[in-house]
């Protein structure tokens, strides 16, 4: 964002309880103009009260929320020009798909608006005269979107929208969400609990846990340098290694001697770390090679492998009590039988250490 732009949204110090029960404690999010934001999170941490808090469906209890620099939260949902696509979808059953996408614009009163324009946007101008049931789960959730585009809002928000589909129909509708918000140039806010949704949509991705924000960045940022252990645990598969830093290289870079094994590795982080200092080294599975002979690497052995399709996964034994999951290749048949003598090696750039 730039120095001098104001955000389209920004939310400041959102809190929000419901009896004595804290949803949201200080949230703080500024999203750009035309941005493409994922909150992310386990149930109940707060993240569609949130998107609620935005649209104007939920009152809060102290904050403030801003529209382009012009405070919204004390305006009705109706004044705040904000689409939003439902997990249910919320279409009416009584009406055609293109009943149903004027619904908005007609009761807002905005004059005319461009329905025709929407339907062909979502690929549904020759389902236009069909009702809901009619219709399939995918072509039901392009009507609610479409819907929420006819009023032209400011900001379009998503709650859950994928999650009543199959699995490639949501691979698919995630292309066809993100295909339209870069044709359009929408500010959008999407709430989901699916990281791949997260990571595969997103400029950038809010992860939150027990109503607060625990790290925000890019998809790469959130993935391959967390913030923090729920992080890296939450958003994809991960190894977490115990050790003792032995000697620290660089502000962001030590030599870790692991627990239970006889290996050393160096790691990098997020913040400087000093001898003697307990970490843990985190490692994606698929950043983690595997091979019969490999110089310089963690001897182990193979105690189990699952055949994945496009990976192998094993699980391969360095230590006493120290295990560490791979994904190799797939390419067929497992080639890594159980108890098979193997070593691992890791590119020190793909090894993230984490302060306990």
């Amino acid at each position: 964002m730039g120095a001098h732009s104001t955000p389209a949204i920004d939310l400041v110090e959102i809190r929000k309880a419901y009896g004595r029960t804290p949803v949201l404690s200080g949230v703080s999010l500024p999203v750009e103009s035309g941005e493409f934001i994922a909150v992310l999170g386990p149930s109940g941490c707060g993240k569609t009260t949130l998107l609620r808090i935005i649209a104007g469906l939920t009152p809060l209890d102290a904050g403030a929320v801003f529209f382009h620099g012009e405070r919204v939260d004390r305006l009705p949902a109706h004044h705040r020009r904000v689409g939003f696509v439902f997990q249910s979808y919320a279409l009416f059953p009584h009406m055609t798909v293109v009943e149903n996408v004027s619904f908005g614009v007609r009761h807002r009163q905005n004059g005319r608006s461009p329905v025709g324009a929407m339907l062909e946007l979502v690929g549904l101008t020759t389902e236009a005269h069909k009702f809901p049931h009619q219709l399939s789960g995918g072509q039901q959730q392009r009507v609610a979107l479409a819907r929420a585009l006819a009023i032209q809002p400011a900001v379009l928000l998503l709650d859950e929208p994928f999650s009543n589909l199959d699995l490639k129909l949501r691979q698919a509708m995630r292309l066809e969400v993100r295909r339209v918000h870069d044709q359009l140039g929408m500010t959008t806010v999407l709430v989901t609990h699916d990281q791949t949704e997260a990571l595969t949509m997103a400029d950038r991705v809010v992860l939150m846990t027990n109503g607060v924000i625990m790290q925000t960045g890019t998809p790469v940022d959130v993935y391959q340098r967390p913030a923090n252990r729920f992080v890296a645990d939450f958003v994809g598969d991960a190894n977490f290694l115990s050790g003792i830093v032995e000697t620290p290289i660089a502000v962001d870079r030590a030599r870790i001697v692991l627990d239970g094994a006889a290996a050393a590795l160096e790691a990098r982080g997020a913040a400087p770390v000093a001898a003697g200092e307990r970490v843990t080294v985190m490692v994606r599975p698929e950043h983690v090679s595997l091979d019969r002979s490999e110089p310089g690497g963690i001897n182990g052995s193979v105690v189990r492998q699952v055949f994945m399709g496009a990976v192998v996964r094993c699980w391969v034994e360095i230590g006493e009590g120290v295990r560490v999951i791979v994904d190799a290749p797939g390419g067929g048949q497992p080639q890594w039988p159980t108890g098979a003598p193997v070593q691992i090696k890791v590119d020190p750039e793909r090894l993230w250490y984490l302060r306990q």
